[in-house]
């Protein structure tokens, strides 16, 4: 009569067997969270440097003067008057990490969110003197983290640029 039972060897088999599909499935998880970590740092940045480039570019299109930077100048801030006298100056600078926006007598407004920080705003203006202003936009944006990990790393640099409808 024989008993049906697993061996010592046999149960070291299954074990061994179960450990590297267990570490394999860990590893494989991991990686993935990672990699959907680095995607979503990527997307803020990149979406918030984008919506920022073009509310100033759309603005800078619409205005009806550039008051700051003059011609063929560069200036931190950029001050616009446009077509709607309430919104006069419109303006844009950078405090703190974050880039702003005030029209008129308003309160500024934050177009980037705490999640980023945006850095070395500038303004050029290349249009020659007596011409329409045509100006040059550039800033960089990076993620905003403590964390020195490789994955929450990213920053860009945006340009853009636009003229004067006028």
């Amino acid at each position: 009569m024989r008993r049906s039972a697993f061996t010592l060897i046999e149960l070291t088999l299954y074990i061994t067997l179960a450990v590297v599909v267990l570490f394999g499935s860990s590893t494989m998880m991991s990686l993935i969270f990672e990699a959907r970590t680095k995607d979503m740092v990527v997307n803020e940045v990149e979406q918030q440097g984008d919506a920022v480039l073009q509310i100033i570019t759309q603005s800078i299109r619409n205005a009806t003067a550039v008051n700051s930077p003059t011609p063929e100048t560069s200036a931190d801030t950029l001050v616009l008057d446009t077509l709607v006298g309430a919104n006069n100056p419109t303006i844009f600078n950078l405090v703190s990490g974050t880039i702003f926006m005030k029209e008129g007598a308003a309160e500024s407004v934050a177009l980037t969110n705490s999640r980023v920080a945006a850095a070395t705003l500038n303004f050029q203006n290349l249009a020659p003197i007596g011409t329409n202003d045509d100006l040059r936009v550039s800033f960089t944006v990076t993620y905003n983290s403590s964390s020195t990990r490789q994955v929450y790393q990213y920053g860009r640099n945006f340009y853009g640029s636009g003229a004067l409808r006028q």
